[in-house]
């Protein structure tokens, strides 16, 4: 019983450690190709980093069936479509790579002041980029929904639920 107990007393540190630990670990497995790993990391660590820091402000202890726990949860529903925009940017796909001939006009110690060198270029493109815009207009459009019931809550524009 104590056990319990103890993790609902400390849920939101225990949130917050291990948003840090899916971030880091999302980092630390990000590469150039997609990886569902590193995507699957980003989005949940920072969707519980910035949830355990709202339960650690007490951004969660307010009456759930009222205008005020409409704005904080759509604020979280923006905070996950923003954690997804931002693990979707991540990732870029290699769609050609050519060696090019490049030309150098540079000031120094060759006699005509001109180098050539052989280069290898790689062309990317971010497949999910489509996402990334979604992610950022939902998020964005949830997130002023949010700010809008909490002022009109505030001003008392908002009928009370009973």
């Amino acid at each position: 019983m104590d056990v319990f107990y103890s993790i609902r007393e400390n849920v939101a540190k225990i949130m917050i450690v291990l948003g840090i630990v899916f971030l880091v670990l999302g980092v630390l497995t990000l590469t150039t190709v997609f990886a569902v790993i590193p995507m699957f990391s980003l989005s949940v660590g920072i969707l519980l980093l910035a949830l355990g820091f709202f339960a650690r402000v007490g951004l969660f202890s307010v009456e759930w069936r009222s205008p005020n726990g409409l704005a904080v949860i759509l604020l979280c529903v923006s905070v996950a479509f923003f954690a997804l925009a931002v693990a979707s940017i991540q990732f870029q796909e290699i769609s050609s790579v050519k060696v090019a001939h490049q030309r150098f006009d540079v000031v120094g110690n060759f006699p005509a002041g001109r180098t050539f060198e052989d280069w290898l270029i790689v062309i990317t493109d971010r497949p999910f980029m489509s996402l990334f815009i979604l992610g950022t207009q939902v998020g964005l459009a949830f997130f002023v929904a949010s700010v809008a019931i909490k002022t009109f809550s505030h001003l008392g524009l908002l009928p009370r639920l009973k």
